[in-house]
C-alpha cells in the first residue's frame, strides 16, 4: 500500500505555501500531465502554464494554476518552482476577460517598451489562466486524464 504523506511546495520569488497529506500531485509537464506518488523517483519536470491537481486519499482535492517553471520531485515531495500560482477557484474568466480588455486597451497607448513588455506579461498570464479555465472545464471539472 503507497503512504498517503505525499507533500507539495509552490514557490515564487515572493512567497510559499506547502501543502500536506497528499496521494498524488498532476503537473502540466511541457511534454504532457504527470502524475506523482509517494516514492516517486528523483525527477525534474519544466512545466508549461496549466493547472497542477492535488488528490488526497478521498480523491480529487484542489487545482493551482500556475505560470510555467520547474518541478524538483523525490519520495517525500515535489517542490514547484513559479513566478505565479493561484488557486483554480479564485479565478473568474469574466473577470479575467474584463483585465485582457483593460491590458489591450492600455498596449495601444504604450509607447515605452519597457512599459509595453510589461502589459505584454499581463496579457499573457490572464490569457493562460482563460484557456487553463476552459481546459479544466472541458475535462470535466478536474477529471485528470494522465498518461
Amino acid at each position: 500500500m503507497i503512504p498517503y504523506s505525499y507533500a507539495c511546495t509552490f514557490a515564487t520569488p515572493f512567497h510559499s505555501q506547502a501543502l500536506e497529506g497528499l496521494s498524488m500531485v498532476v503537473l502540466p509537464g511541457i511534454e504532457g500531465k504527470i502524475g506523482v506518488l509517494p516514492r516517486h523517483a528523483p525527477l525534474a519536470v519544466k512545466l508549461r502554464s496549466g493547472i497542477v491537481s492535488l488528490h488526497k486519499k478521498g480523491g480529487l482535492w484542489r487545482h493551482y494554476f500556475v505560470w510555467g517553471g520547474l518541478a524538483s520531485i523525490d519520495q517525500e515531495g515535489c517542490q514547484i518552482f513559479t513566478e505565479t500560482f493561484t488557486l483554480l477557484d479564485e479565478l473568474d474568466p469574466l473577470v479575467l476577460a474584463e483585465d485582457l480588455e483593460r491590458y489591450h486597451n492600455d498596449l495601444a497607448g504604450v509607447t515605452i517598451e519597457d512599459e509595453r513588455r510589461a502589459i505584454d506579461y499581463k496579457i499573457a498570464i490572464a490569457e493562460a489562466m482563460i484557456q487553463a479555465i476552459k481546459e479544466h472545464r472541458r475535462n470535466g471539472n478536474g477529471q485528470d486524464k494522465t498518461t
